[in-house]
């Protein structure tokens, strides 16, 4: 995973091009989850990480073309 960070913006990178039944929630609390599964094999990548501050849940938004990227806006 790859973190960058702006006043007003967090943008995470998850990269896991081959990645299927990809899993994301965002808690307005601050709190995110992601799930997938890879390869022929099923092999399950989790984790959940826990933000300094709240996300406004309303305006997150999701680009999964090349592996994943997640834009948090607080």
């Amino acid at each position: 995973m790859k973190w960058a960070q702006r006043s007003d913006k967090v943008y995470l990178t998850i990269e896991l091009p081959d990645a299927k039944n990809p899993k994301v929630k965002i808690e307005p609390e601050g709190k995110f989850e992601f799930s997938a599964t890879v390869g022929a094999e099923n092999v399950v990548y989790e984790f959940e990480l826990h933000l300094f501050d709240k996300v406004n849940v309303e305006v997150c938004a999701l680009n999964a073309l090349l592996g994943l990227l997640l834009h948090l806006f607080y």
